[in-house]
């Protein structure tokens, strides 16, 4: 009597190398900073209670910091609905928590908008009020008015330019 055993396959094992370890701890340390740092974005909406409808949007783009805290970073648009059916755009630029870069605010038909520009959370340079039928411009340096204020109206054949002009301009 013969006696036939039936023979197993070994199991497979899988090996790892030191060279396979060092190339996986290299993509880790490299990846993981950038992917941690990467801006994200947050949509926040406010919806009218009986029509399921939005009226205010919020789309806001955030940085984690290493040590666990969360700046604004990028570009935050705050859309507003009126009871009319009208939408006001608010438009801010964001650098690691202070805005920093163009900033604007405009209605859907143009009635109003504001443009100007902040450096380091403080107004910059030169600003345009436009409010139905008067246009306001200011220049500001470091956060404070500097230089002349002029408030134009806008149709033509109307009164004319009035500017102030600060201490310092």
């Amino acid at each position: 009597m013969a006696s036939t055993s039936a023979v197993r396959p070994r199991p497979t094992r899988f090996q790892f190398s030191l060279r396979l370890l060092l190339i996986a701890f290299t993509g880790f340390a490299i990846g993981f900073p950038i992917w941690y740092r990467w801006p994200y974005q947050e949509v926040h909406e406010e919806p009218v209670r009986a029509q399921g409808a939005w009226i205010s949007r919020s789309v806001v783009h955030w940085q984690r910091q290493w040590g666990g805290e969360i700046l604004l970073h990028g570009k935050r648009e705050d859309l507003h609905k009126d009871w009319r059916g009208g939408e006001t755009i608010i438009t801010t630029q964001y650098v690691r928590g202070n805005r920093h870069g163009p900033y604007t605010i405009r209605s859907h038909k143009g009635k109003f908008s504001t443009m100007g520009q902040y450096s380091h959370d403080m107004r910059e340079e030169l600003w345009t009020v436009k409010r139905f039928q008067h246009a306001t411009t200011m220049t500001y340096q470091r956060g404070k008015l500097h230089g002349p204020l002029k408030i134009d109206p806008l149709p033509p054949g109307q009164a004319a330019t009035i500017a102030i002009s600060t201490a310092e301009g």
